[in-house]
Protein backbone atom coordinates (compact mmCIF):
# COMPACT_ATOMS: atom_id res chain seq x y z
CA UNK A 1 0.00 0.00 0.00
CA UNK A 2 3.18 2.17 -0.15
CA UNK A 3 2.36 4.92 -2.65
CA UNK A 4 4.92 5.20 -5.44
CA UNK A 5 5.80 8.76 -5.21
CA UNK A 6 6.97 7.94 -2.01
CA UNK A 7 9.22 5.53 -3.41
CA UNK A 8 10.72 7.85 -5.98
CA UNK A 9 10.39 11.06 -4.67
CA UNK A 10 12.68 12.68 -6.48
CA UNK A 11 10.95 12.19 -9.08
CA UNK A 12 8.08 13.14 -8.21
CA UNK A 13 7.59 17.76 -7.86
CA UNK A 14 4.93 20.56 -7.57
CA UNK A 15 3.02 19.92 -11.05
CA UNK A 16 2.57 16.10 -10.03
CA UNK A 17 -1.12 15.69 -9.75
CA UNK A 18 -3.12 14.38 -7.14
CA UNK A 19 -4.30 11.44 -8.53
CA UNK A 20 -0.86 10.13 -9.39
CA UNK A 21 0.12 10.91 -5.45
CA UNK A 22 -2.55 8.21 -4.82
CA UNK A 23 -1.27 5.64 -7.29
CA UNK A 24 0.31 2.99 -4.79
CA UNK A 25 2.29 -0.61 -5.39
CA UNK A 26 -1.24 -2.27 -4.96
CA UNK A 27 -2.38 -0.53 -7.53
CA UNK A 28 -0.26 -1.21 -9.96
CA UNK A 29 0.17 -4.99 -8.96
CA UNK A 30 -3.74 -5.14 -9.45
CA UNK A 31 -3.78 -2.92 -13.02
CA UNK A 32 -5.88 -0.47 -11.45
CA UNK A 33 -3.71 2.41 -11.49
CA UNK A 34 -5.17 4.60 -14.15
CA UNK A 35 -2.07 5.47 -15.96
CA UNK A 36 -2.11 7.11 -19.21
CA UNK A 37 1.59 6.30 -19.88
CA UNK A 38 2.09 2.96 -22.02
CA UNK A 39 4.46 0.91 -23.96
CA UNK A 40 4.06 3.42 -26.98
CA UNK A 41 5.09 6.31 -25.13
CA UNK A 42 8.01 4.71 -23.43
CA UNK A 43 9.84 4.50 -27.46
CA UNK A 44 10.30 8.39 -26.92
CA UNK A 45 11.21 8.59 -23.07
CA UNK A 46 14.85 8.30 -21.63
CA UNK A 47 13.73 7.86 -18.37
CA UNK A 48 10.65 5.29 -18.11
CA UNK A 49 10.36 6.13 -14.48
CA UNK A 50 9.68 9.68 -14.81
CA UNK A 51 7.48 9.53 -18.20
CA UNK A 52 5.01 7.37 -15.43
CA UNK A 53 5.24 9.76 -13.05
CA UNK A 54 4.42 12.69 -15.23
CA UNK A 55 1.51 11.18 -16.85
CA UNK A 56 -1.90 11.69 -16.89
CA UNK A 57 -3.91 9.25 -14.48
CA UNK A 58 -7.55 8.30 -16.02
CA UNK A 59 -8.94 7.64 -12.71
CA UNK A 60 -8.95 7.51 -9.28
CA UNK A 61 -6.53 4.83 -8.54
CA UNK A 62 -8.36 1.64 -7.49
CA UNK A 63 -11.45 2.40 -8.72
CA UNK A 64 -11.54 0.71 -12.37
CA UNK A 65 -9.46 -2.26 -14.12
CA UNK A 66 -7.13 -0.73 -17.03
CA UNK A 67 -4.16 -3.01 -18.49
CA UNK A 68 -0.80 -1.22 -18.57
CA UNK A 69 2.06 -3.47 -19.23
CA UNK A 70 4.07 -0.04 -17.28
CA UNK A 71 2.85 -0.64 -14.13
CA UNK A 72 4.58 -4.14 -14.27
CA UNK A 73 8.00 -2.21 -15.22
CA UNK A 74 7.34 -0.02 -12.39
CA UNK A 75 7.12 -2.64 -10.14
CA UNK A 76 10.63 -3.84 -11.54
CA UNK A 77 11.68 -0.46 -11.13
CA UNK A 78 10.09 -0.34 -7.23
CA UNK A 79 12.34 -3.90 -6.61
CA UNK A 80 15.30 -1.86 -8.13
CA UNK A 81 14.73 0.96 -5.83
CA UNK A 82 14.13 -1.21 -2.44
CA UNK A 83 17.04 -3.88 -3.14
CA UNK A 84 19.50 -2.20 -5.33
CA UNK A 85 19.31 -5.77 -7.40
CA UNK A 86 17.79 -5.71 -10.67
CA UNK A 87 14.83 -8.02 -11.04
CA UNK A 88 16.89 -10.96 -12.98
CA UNK A 89 19.50 -10.66 -9.54
CA UNK A 90 16.98 -10.66 -7.28
CA UNK A 91 14.54 -13.68 -8.50
CA UNK A 92 17.84 -15.43 -9.20
CA UNK A 93 17.93 -16.99 -5.68
CA UNK A 94 14.86 -16.35 -5.01
CA UNK A 95 13.00 -18.28 -7.68
CA UNK A 96 15.35 -19.24 -10.60
CA UNK A 97 17.93 -21.53 -8.71
CA UNK A 98 15.41 -22.63 -6.68
CA UNK A 99 13.25 -23.81 -9.78
CA UNK A 100 16.11 -24.96 -11.54
CA UNK A 101 15.81 -22.49 -14.17
CA UNK A 102 18.14 -22.20 -17.21
CA UNK A 103 19.46 -18.97 -18.85
CA UNK A 104 16.76 -16.25 -18.02
CA UNK A 105 16.98 -12.90 -20.37
CA UNK A 106 14.84 -9.75 -19.99
CA UNK A 107 15.12 -7.08 -22.09
CA UNK A 108 15.25 -3.54 -20.17
CA UNK A 109 14.54 -0.06 -20.86
CA UNK A 110 16.92 2.46 -21.86
CA UNK A 111 18.45 3.09 -17.71
CA UNK A 112 19.15 -0.45 -17.40
CA UNK A 113 15.89 -1.77 -15.49
CA UNK A 114 14.31 -4.47 -16.86
CA UNK A 115 11.01 -4.23 -18.64
CA UNK A 116 8.98 -6.29 -15.65
CA UNK A 117 5.68 -6.67 -17.80
CA UNK A 118 7.68 -8.20 -21.46
CA UNK A 119 10.75 -9.19 -22.68
CA UNK A 120 11.43 -12.12 -20.55
CA UNK A 121 13.07 -15.42 -22.42
CA UNK A 122 12.37 -18.33 -20.72
CA UNK A 123 12.05 -21.85 -21.55
CA UNK A 124 9.02 -23.66 -21.74
CA UNK A 125 9.27 -26.19 -18.93
CA UNK A 126 10.78 -23.36 -16.62
CA UNK A 127 7.37 -20.98 -16.80
CA UNK A 128 5.66 -24.44 -16.33
CA UNK A 129 7.62 -24.61 -13.25
CA UNK A 130 6.63 -21.73 -12.01
CA UNK A 131 2.82 -22.58 -12.46
CA UNK A 132 3.22 -25.67 -10.79
CA UNK A 133 4.67 -23.68 -7.64
CA UNK A 134 1.18 -21.64 -7.12
CA UNK A 135 -0.56 -24.87 -7.94
CA UNK A 136 0.95 -26.70 -5.01
CA UNK A 137 0.57 -23.37 -2.69
CA UNK A 138 4.04 -22.09 -3.15
CA UNK A 139 6.37 -25.64 -2.90
CA UNK A 140 8.31 -27.20 -5.32
CA UNK A 141 8.40 -31.16 -5.07
CA UNK A 142 11.62 -32.21 -5.85
CA UNK A 143 13.50 -35.87 -5.40
CA UNK A 144 15.88 -34.51 -2.01
CA UNK A 145 12.12 -33.15 -0.58
CA UNK A 146 9.73 -30.35 -0.73
CA UNK A 147 11.40 -26.56 -0.85
CA UNK A 148 9.06 -23.77 0.26
CA UNK A 149 9.20 -20.64 -2.32
CA UNK A 150 6.57 -18.74 -1.31
CA UNK A 151 4.34 -18.85 1.68
CA UNK A 152 0.60 -20.44 1.00
CA UNK A 153 -0.93 -17.50 2.06
CA UNK A 154 1.29 -15.29 -1.12
CA UNK A 155 -0.20 -17.90 -3.64
CA UNK A 156 -4.12 -17.82 -2.61
CA UNK A 157 -3.75 -14.03 -2.12
CA UNK A 158 -2.01 -13.31 -5.43
CA UNK A 159 -4.19 -15.70 -7.43
CA UNK A 160 -7.18 -14.51 -6.15
CA UNK A 161 -9.64 -12.17 -7.88
CA UNK A 162 -9.68 -8.24 -7.09
CA UNK A 163 -10.83 -6.83 -10.17
CA UNK A 164 -12.01 -7.38 -13.88
CA UNK A 165 -12.10 -6.09 -17.23
CA UNK A 166 -15.56 -4.15 -17.31
CA UNK A 167 -16.32 -4.90 -20.76
CA UNK A 168 -15.52 -8.85 -20.88
CA UNK A 169 -15.70 -9.59 -16.79
CA UNK A 170 -12.14 -11.22 -17.46
CA UNK A 171 -10.48 -11.18 -13.55
CA UNK A 172 -6.85 -10.48 -12.42
CA UNK A 173 -5.57 -10.82 -9.33
CA UNK A 174 -1.90 -9.92 -8.75
CA UNK A 175 -0.14 -9.61 -12.18
CA UNK A 176 -2.10 -12.88 -12.83
CA UNK A 177 -5.40 -13.09 -14.52
CA UNK A 178 -8.24 -14.97 -12.49
CA UNK A 179 -11.85 -16.09 -11.96
CA UNK A 180 -12.87 -17.31 -8.87
CA UNK A 181 -16.61 -17.91 -9.64
CA UNK A 182 -14.73 -20.87 -11.94
CA UNK A 183 -11.71 -21.76 -9.61
CA UNK A 184 -9.05 -20.86 -12.47
CA UNK A 185 -5.85 -18.19 -12.97
CA UNK A 186 -3.67 -18.01 -15.95
CA UNK A 187 0.00 -16.19 -16.63
CA UNK A 188 -1.22 -15.09 -19.74
CA UNK A 189 2.28 -13.49 -21.66
CA UNK A 190 2.10 -12.33 -25.37
CA UNK A 191 0.94 -14.14 -28.47
CA UNK A 192 -0.30 -17.25 -26.64
CA UNK A 193 2.46 -17.91 -23.85
CA UNK A 194 -0.48 -19.55 -21.55
CA UNK A 195 0.25 -21.13 -17.78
Amino acid sequence: DEHVCEIFPEKCGLLTSRRMRAVTVRHLVTMTSGVAFKEAGAVLEGDWVKGFLDADVLFEPGSAFDYNSMNSYMLSAIVKRKTGLGLSAYLRPRLFEPLGFADVAWETCPLGTEKGGWGMYVRLEDALKLGLVYLNGGVWHTPQGDVRIFSQEWAQEATAQKTARPETGEGYAYQIWADDARGIYLFNGMFGQYV
